[in-house]
């Protein structure tokens, strides 16, 4: 499926879905030239776009959709991106949050058209987010795992979908083919 972020927003035209009872999250992924952009604020090239991941539980009631994916900050898990001019390669990062407070550590480098998977999943009281270079030259696979709070080994929750930004909407239309495997 072709995700796309319009110029001036931040989300891509996507519904919550709710996750019931999954171990674990694959997909494979493709960024197309779209994905090259320069943030408007030269501090703001760094902050961490989101690909997909899900939420990690959530809080019963009439807030329930609106708690679970729009402030889902609680205790989530995402694959991270950012463009990076100086290496002309798209930055992955592990990201997650875990009782409220953010995680992140560096995944991998993909370069623009190269096909990759990625894998979210559980480990006990970790997540875990697997890199797979399936291009022109796989290189096996990065393991980065991040602390979590939440006990259970399946994914309760929303699926979270592509969004850029911290504080900048995007800046063009950001095209991203991601396929569920």
């Amino acid at each position: 499926m072709n995700y796309l972020i319009k110029t001036g927003k931040h989300h891509s035209k996507r519904f919550p879905v709710l996750l019931l009872w999954k171990s674990k999250l694959h997909y494979s992924i493709r960024f197309d030239s779209s994905a090259i952009y320069n943030s408007r604020e030269v501090e703001n090239q760094h902050d961490i776009n989101k690909l997909v991941g899900f939420s990690d539980g959530f809080s019963w009631g009439r807030r329930l959709i609106y708690q679970s994916t729009s402030k889902g900050w609680r205790n989530s898990a995402r694959i991270g991106w950012n463009w990076n001019p100086l290496n002309h390669c798209v930055d992955l990062w592990a990201y997650a949050y875990t009782s409220g407070k953010l995680q992140v550590k560096h995944l991998g480098e993909i370069a623009i058209g190269e096909e990759f998977q990625i894998v979210l999943q559980k480990a006990g009281d970790f997540y875990q987010f697997f890199l797979f270079k399936t291009g022109i030259n796989p290189e096996g696979f990065e393991l980065v795992e991040l602390k979590r709070s939440t006990r259970g080994g399946r994914i309760f929750g929303f699926k979270q979908y592509p969004y850029f930004g911290g504080n900048e909407t995007a800046p063009h239309n950001i095209n991203i083919s991601v396929k569920k495997l």
